[in-house]
């Protein structure tokens, strides 16, 4: 890439349905009550996703590449359901950094999505993360100043924190998003939904 090509900054995600934007918005109006949570800079439930890959600065005529590279294996996955779980903290409940809500099993339709995105990206010369995927909706992120002791109450808040149960949501496809940083947080424009298939593809060729 040379220093005078266009870029804009993407990711591929599963967006969020109304209904479970808005459970989530009722999740953290029951959590932001508590003194310490001043300390976090919440995600807005309009503005969450369910990230597969962060592509971060990508050409712009690149764009279309990535679309097609999408369109070509979400018809070898069929819909899924995701579960959602109890939140957590990235890296541990000592020193939280990004509070969360997980993902229950069963996520191998999941997993295998994920796999699939970052397989067809690679062709494209994009590296995956290093570390090990952990799906997950960010709730918010622990602001710079907290203190060692604010943190572990952060963390202890969120481990014995005890939220509604949120019905699953039914996934039917994957979204191509572009993320502008601005002054009052990310803008989210999705640049292509390109909706799953049936899976029939993949296992005819696994039978074959």
């Amino acid at each position: 890439m040379t220093d005078n090509t266009e870029t804009v900054r993407t990711f591929i995600a599963i967006e969020l349905s109304p209904a479970i934007r808005k459970e989530i918005e009722q999740i953290l109006a029951r959590v932001r009550n508590k003194p310490v949570t001043r300390h976090v800079r919440w995600t807005q439930p309009q503005k969450m996703h369910l990230t597969l890959q962060f592509l971060g600065d990508t050409p712009v005529g690149l764009l279309p590449e990535v679309e097609a590279a999408l369109r070509g294996i979400c018809p070898n996955h069929a819909p899924l359901d995701v579960r959602f779980g109890q939140p957590g903290c990235f890296p541990n409940v000592y020193n939280p950094r990004v509070l969360w809500i997980g993902i229950e099993e069963p996520t191998t339709p999941l997993k295998a999505l994920q796999r699939a995105v970052v397989n067809a990206m690679g062709r494209l010369g994009f590296a995956p993360e290093k570390r090990s995927y952990t799906p997950h909706l960010t709730l918010g992120r622990v602001k710079r100043h907290a203190s060692k002791e604010e943190r572990r109450q952060l963390g202890q808040l969120v481990a014995t924190a005890e939220i509604p149960a949120i019905p699953p949501m039914p996934v039917s496809s994957i979204s191509f998003i572009r993320s502008q940083l601005l002054p009052n947080g990310a803008r989210y424009t999705t640049l292509a939904s390109v909706p799953l298939g049936d899976g029939r593809e993949a296992t005819s060729r696994s039978s074959a």
